[in-house]
């Protein structure tokens, strides 16, 4: 689990860079800019990323629910692991979907 969770931050991290424009280097930020949407939009279109994301994030939500019972939301507990999973899970869907309408309509 530990190699898959690298892998989803890496790219992740990957989709997140987010092109500044400045005069001086404006067509290769754009360029930039073009590879990541088309990146974010092959990865919602051809592949099960968002889907299996998802499934992923309510495994875990489910787990830490079932785990702690009773409980209220600022008392959930989860293990450092799922946590980690959480937080890449959500940085990768976040970024899949930034600026991208049709990923956002999945």
């Amino acid at each position: 689990r530990h190699i898959i969770d690298d892998f989803r931050d890496i790219l992740s991290q990957s989709l997140g860079k987010h092109a500044s424009f400045s005069s001086n280097n404006h067509s290769a930020q754009r360029h930039k800019q073009c590879i990541l949407a088309e990146a974010r939009l092959v990865l919602g279109r051809d592949t099960d990323v968002i889907q299996n994301c998802c499934m992923d994030l309510a495994y875990i939500v489910d787990n830490a629910l079932a785990s702690n019972h009773g409980k209220n939301a600022r008392e959930l507990k989860m293990t450092p692991q799922d946590q980690q999973s959480a937080v890449i899970l959500v940085r990768l869907l976040g970024n899949v979907v930034y600026r991208c309408r049709q990923n956002q309509d999945l």
